[in-house]
């Protein structure tokens, strides 16, 4: 992304011939915005789970923390499916990460609407308040700088990604850590024909297509960046997708820093 600049006047009255002269001066370039990882678990058979997938899809749009950016992950689980209406979008992956979260955090029990912020914090989903305290609390944490390249074949059926790191004295020496990838897509709808919500029209944003494990990445600044090759399914429309990449600890999950990227850009 790049940097946005403002310029800041600086008015010094200065008498040079009887005139006074106005010195602007340029200001230093703004603080690039934080990113924090967003993984909101859900279900189109849950009547709790629309207000959720909305707040996600209003946070994306604009951030209720100034100086964020959400990096979205919409997880669709499928525990739901047998209780009325089968989540299209629901994968088995998805509930075992929220399994995993659920350990993790140790929570109880497993929930919809979920949200999991950075991999160390959660609530419910819709509770707009809380969600917005979560973010703040980890956009204030030190992170990595992730960056991603993100380049379709020329029939759209793969996709090459590369990964960077930038300060990785964020990351912590002692643990193993994990860079993982995922294929989101947006403007997804479903009318749903039965189960709690019958009747209505669900709008998604970001939902995971597919999500894996890059493999592990090191402290060492010297290390080099990961590059990888994802399948894409033609149903999918390549306008509507991103790349996630984000680095996570394979110890308590927690996300030491994020990035997304549209796959027709370059970088981001």
């Amino acid at each position: 992304m790049s940097q946005m600049f403002k310029l800041l006047a600086v008015v010094c009255t200065c008498v040079v011939g009887g005139a006074i002269m106005q010195v602007v001066r340029a200001e230093e370039p703004s603080s690039p915005p934080k990113l924090v990882l967003a993984e909101l678990f859900t279900s189109e058979g849950c009547s709790s789970c629309p207000p959720a997938d909305r707040l996600l899809a209003e946070i994306v749009k604009s951030s209720p923390v100034p100086g964020v950016t959400i990096v979205p992950l919409s997880l669709h689980v499928d525990y739901w499916n047998s209780l009325g209406w089968a989540d299209s979008y629901s994968t088995k992956p998805s509930t075992e990460r929220q399994v995993a979260y659920q350990r993790a955090l140790g929570n109880r029990n497993i929930y919809t609407p979920q949200l999991v912020v950075d991999g160390s914090a959660e609530c419910v989903g819709s509770d707009r308040a809380t969600v917005t305290k979560l973010i703040r609390d980890a956009a204030e944490r030190p992170k990595a700088e992730v960056s991603i390249s993100a380049t379709p074949s020329s029939d759209a059926t793969t996709c090459s990604v590369k990964v960077e790191l930038a300060k990785r004295d964020a990351l912590p020496r002692d643990e193993q850590l994990r860079v993982m990838i995922a294929v989101t897509e947006d403007g997804l709808t479903s009318t749903v024909r039965r189960g709690e919500n019958t009747g209505h029209t669900l709008s998604h944003v970001a939902v995971v297509r597919s999500l894996v494990d890059a493999g592990a990445v090191a402290a060492d600044p010297h290390a080099r960046p990961i590059e990888m090759t994802l399948k894409l399914d033609p149903a999918w429309k390549l306008e509507n997708l991103h790349i996630v990449a984000f680095v996570q600890s394979a110890k308590d999950l927690h996300v030491y820093g994020a990035a997304i990227a549209p796959i027709t850009s370059q970088q981001r």
